[in-house]
């Protein structure tokens, strides 16, 4: 295998990781304009009890194509701007929690009946700071992260090409 071939593997599966994490800024997208924007202020699965129901907010309620349209635009940002790849991944990390507030855990109906509507003392605006607060440090993470993966790796010598002798 040549020297370049085997570099080019890695940098094809980097960029796939960055254009997925891109692609993944669709949960927080939908998430929020539906819920801040569009069908305000129901949670996700208040709305996705059965598929004629999911069907019916696919079609009607515009957050998801606006949410898959905002991945796919970060999708191609981060394959042409190699310098919004740490910023845009740490959206879908950043807002995780946010995420799951908003969408429940599919199929199960957890968070919503056991935690919504102030029955813990937590709030959707308290998972939006959340989401805030944790966006930052993300963003430094990914850049450690990318440095230390970067970083040459050193060249063990053995004991002889250490110590030459003269």
């Amino acid at each position: 295998m040549s020297p370049a071939s085997e570099t080019a593997l890695p940098q094809r599966r980097a960029t796939w990781f960055w254009k997925l994490a891109a692609l993944c800024t669709f949960f927080p997208a939908t998430a929020v304009l539906h819920h801040r924007i569009f069908v305000r202020p129901h949670c996700m699965t208040n709305l996705l009890s059965s598929r004629k129901i999911a069907w019916e907010w696919i079609t009607s309620d515009p957050s998801p194509w606006l949410g898959l349209l905002a991945g796919v635009i970060a999708v191609i940002l981060v394959a042409r701007i190699e310098r919004l790849r740490f910023w845009v991944a740490a959206i879908p990390l950043a807002f995780f929690p946010l995420d799951v507030w908003l969408w429940d855990v599919p199929g199960t109906s957890i968070v919503c009946p056991l935690f919504h509507d102030g029955k813990i003392g937590v709030r959707s605006w308290h998972l939006y700071l959340l989401g805030m607060v944790l966006y930052l440090p993300i963003v430094r993470l990914l850049m450690r992260v990318r440095a230390v993966t970067d970083r040459p790796k050193a060249v063990r010598l053995t004991s002889a090409e250490s110590n030459p002798t003269p």
